[in-house]
């Protein structure tokens, strides 16, 4: 059954790359590679799950690790941007991640709140607006228990930037075919002709390329279609499942939507102290 979903994924991929890449984000990425189904998307326009920017003018954990690391190869873990941010950053609920303050207990957003952890460094462990209904159900399970330690993503994210540094970025030669390893993956959000990308796969590669000064990453589309739909439509607002089973309501779903095109990321480290 995995190698059935596996093979049926990469055409379902050069579709979307053809159709979604092209007519609904109007050229802003572009393909290049239909063997994989890579294509190029400007990291500018890149974000983790929480609104964290990877360009030089946003801030991204990862990116200032490394960044600092390229100014002191010596760096420890206790020194270390990542362990203070890991230390300071600890929101309560998902208006908290996104924006560093409760500011509307009313909204749905400040309800939603990380019973099960948090990590920043992960793709997001409570719904978002547009997480499909198996994902929500997967969240009330309980089974996003497990984090993850700054200091394991200070040690990875140093090892990843070595090897594409020494190495280059090679995705098809150290990927197994699975499309699990290897290639940075995306979901596209799309606000009428602007677009953003949230990585879904590949935090430590995106930080290491942005630091090694890539303007555009090749990614593919995220292929785990149960968790998120390829693309993100804002228009499609009242259908998406979490707006129409009442986790969110409309008010929310654009708050967290929105919190990806106005870059709250140095407002944020303003807000918990730090000074980058």
């Amino acid at each position: 059954m995995r190698h059935l979903l596996k093979k049926a994924s990469k055409p379902l991929n050069k579709i979307l790359v053809k159709l979604t890449g092209y007519e609904l984000v109007n050229r802003k990425i572009r393909v290049i590679n239909y063997k994989s189904y890579q294509f190029y998307v400007p990291i500018n326009r890149c974000y983790n799950g929480y609104a964290f920017g990877y360009n030089s003018s946003s801030f991204h954990p990862l990116t200032a690790l490394l960044r600092e690391y390229e100014k002191n190869p010596s760096l420890t873990y206790e020194d270390s941007i990542v362990s203070k941010f890991s230390e300071k950053y600890k929101p309560n609920n998902l208006q908290e991640a996104l924006y560093g303050e409760t500011f509307d207990r009313d909204c749905r957003t400040a309800q939603i709140s990380f019973t099960h952890g948090f990590s920043v460094f992960r793709v997001p462990i409570v719904p978002m607006p547009w997480s499909s209904d198996s994902n929500i159900d997967f969240y009330y399970s309980g089974k996003w228990a497990k984090t993850d330690s700054g200091r394991t993503h200070f040690r990875r994210t140093i090892e990843t930037y070595e090897s594409i540094k020494n190495h280059g970025f090679n995705p098809d030669e150290y990927s197994d075919g699975s499309l699990q390893h290897g290639y940075i993956r995306i979901v596209i959000l799309k606000s009428g002709n602007d677009c953003r990308f949230v990585i879904t796969g590949g935090q430590h590669r995106v930080a290491a390329l942005a630091t090694l000064g890539w303007e555009e990453i090749p990614v593919i589309f995220e292929h785990h279609f149960l968790a998120s739909p390829p693309v993100v439509d804002i228009k499609n607002l009242d259908h998406w499942p979490v707006v129409r089973r009442g986790i969110y309501d409309k008010k929310a779903a654009y708050r967290v939507f929105e919190a990806f095109f106005t870059d709250q990321s140095r407002l944020k480290l303003e807000k918990l102290g730090l000074i980058y």
